[in-house]
């Protein structure tokens, strides 16, 4: 409830004052309650797909898990998992989620900064950046599309990228980088004992 607004200079004027206090405090103890629960939420989700995926013996096993539960990780970023083939010096889509439009699935590795540089890469969003190569950009847009590019990397080796961008819907939203970043190192873990297995196979 709203309480009533006031100046006055009196006891009454004091207690208005006191309950608006209270009330704002309140309602900073239920936004912080929420942002808690939905952070363990996020975290529970990305343990069950961590402990999903190390039970993967299959790329098509582990590629199913992925497309299961990013979606409900990052619910506003659609996205692609590339892997890496060294054959065809190319990086290919594995699987995607939400229907990604600017990025294409397949490109050369030297198409991307992420892995040029074997560091995350964003070229648009709270700071300006060059465009990767591999991204459809709108001849007549005003801006770069905000997207996000994170190389997969485990024991020394480029195993492929996860690509994200902000879906058209969903201009207001923010990308969780920490959420991100973890949902990156699990992914390029599983594929790195993915990997191992094969060798020792």
């Amino acid at each position: 409830a709203e309480p009533p607004t006031g100046d006055r200079i009196d006891e009454i004027g004091d207690m208005a004052q006191a309950i608006r206090v209270f009330r704002e405090n309140g309602l900073e103890r239920q936004r912080l309650a929420a942002e808690r629960e939905a952070d363990l939420a996020v975290r529970d989700l990305l343990a069950k797909m961590t402990q999903r995926m190390q039970g993967c013996d299959r790329m098509d096993e582990l590629t199913e898990v992925i497309q299961r539960f990013v979606p409900q990780i990052v619910p506003d970023l659609a996205g692609r998992l590339y892997l890496a083939d060294q054959q065809r010096s190319a990086v290919v889509e594995a699987c995607n989620w939400l229907a990604p439009r600017h990025s294409r699935p397949e490109f050369p590795p030297l198409g991307c900064w992420a892995l040029r540089r074997g560091l995350p890469h964003r070229p648009a969003g709270t700071q300006i950046d060059v465009p990767c190569e591999h991204l459809d950009l709108d001849a007549g847009a005003e801006r770069l599309p905000d997207t996000l590019c994170l190389p997969l990397m485990a024991q020394h080796e480029m195993l492929g990228m996860l690509y994200f961008e902000l879906r058209e819907d969903e201009r207001a939203a923010v990308m969780p980088l920490d959420y991100l970043q973890l949902l990156t190192e699990n992914i390029a873990l599983a594929l790195g004992n993915l990997r191992l297995r094969d060798a020792l196979r």
